[in-house]
């Protein structure tokens, strides 16, 4: 029960949604000096990988131009969406829409490749899927611990747990589980401890998702998170 518990509140981490705002970040260190990033090409929701590679690129590198450096790149509307990584190309025809989309450290870019800057340890996540069911899927399950270590755009935010009674243990396993993966600034506390906007959060999630009891991770940024029942 207990290891199901917490694999249940691993993934509940990886579909946090993204909400820049709020609170000051904590922006990783970096200096002049080349960066390390990681690009990752998958097809179907990961169920394929085409390639993951690691490569040093110089600050300012654009997310397009690390991927450039390490596939065959086609692209439309003046350079900024791609259409097809080593021949794998955007169809649309006999029902299908299947494109490529870009994730960073696990969450969908709310900007072209071309405009998304890259920081040092980003992964640099590109799936081509059919999306004929949903267009918007928020957050990556396979790039765990991400975003929770590198953040988004450079930016760490802090987490919070959040446990009701008799759910203490659990939240606190979480809590090193998360400092184990290298994340930092993660806080626990009880319901009875939130904010009137952390409340008002809680209770849109038990409204829309039936949930009555268990443990809330949401970034202290008040405006996203995921509270998931036990």
């Amino acid at each position: 029960m207990k290891r199901s518990c917490l694999l249940a509140l691993v993934i509940v981490l990886l579909i946090l949604a993204l909400a820049l705002g709020g609170c000051s970040p904590r922006p990783p260190g970096e200096t002049g000096a080349d960066i390390t990033v990681r690009v990752v090409a998958t097809q179907d929701f990961g169920q394929e990988l085409m390639f993951n590679e690691t490569l040093e690129v110089a600050p300012g590198t654009s997310a397009m131009e690390a991927l450039h450096q390490v596939a065959q790149v086609e692209t439309a509307y003046g350079g900024g969406f791609v259409n097809a990584i080593n021949g794998v190309r955007s169809e649309y025809s006999h029902g299908t829409t299947q494109d490529w989309f870009i994730c960073v450290n696990g969450i969908m870019s709310n900007v072209g490749a071309m405009d998304y800057t890259l920081h040092d340890g980003d992964i640099e996540h590109w799936d081509f899927h059919n999306w004929g069911f949903r267009m918007f899927i928020p957050a990556l399950i396979g790039d765990f611990p991400e975003p929770f270590v590198h953040g988004y755009r450079g930016e760490v935010y802090p987490l919070v747990v959040v446990y009701t009674d008799g759910l203490q243990e659990y939240a606190k396993a979480l809590e090193g589980i998360l400092s184990d993966f290298g994340v930092g600034n993660v806080s626990i506390h009880h319901a009875t401890e939130l904010t009137e906007n952390d409340k008002q959060f809680q209770h849109y999630s038990r409204r829309n998702h039936g949930l009555q009891h268990g443990i809330g991770v949401k970034s202290s940024m008040g405006q996203a998170g995921i509270l998931c029942t036990l």
